[in-house]
């Protein structure tokens, strides 16, 4: 069922919760449907289950979502302020050369609406 409220919102959102592991690969850990959360693991962050896990350097949560048009809009900010425009959240691209995968880098600031 793919109905929209007056709002925009999408009426039965159905989501899939993956995460990036250990070794570099995508788990999928848990899915959101019909108002109910299940997942996988009830430890967040799931790597506390591991006693011999490095110490958290970096704790916190990244919400990842591809660029789509019309669902996910990413756009520049405004060139006078510097900041998004109304409807628009701040976002970030990450700058590194293509076929690279290692961490860090430079960013972007972005503006994002949509799902």
């Amino acid at each position: 069922n793919l109905s929209f409220s007056e709002d925009g919102y999408q009426m039965h959102p159905k989501l899939v919760i993956i995460l990036l592991n250990q070794e570099r690969k995508w788990e999928r850990v848990g899915k959101y449907k019909d108002r109910s959360l299940k997942m996988k693991y009830y430890v967040w962050p799931v790597f506390d289950l591991y006693p011999n896990s490095e110490e958290h350097k970096d704790e916190h949560l990244s919400i990842v979502t591809l660029e789509e048009a019309p669902f996910v809009i990413v756009e520049d900010v405004d060139p006078l302020s510097g900041t998004c425009m109304r409807n628009t959240v701040p976002c970030r691209k990450q700058i590194r050369p293509e076929n690279r995968t290692e961490e860090g880098g430079n960013y972007i600031k972005r503006c994002s609406k949509g799902f």
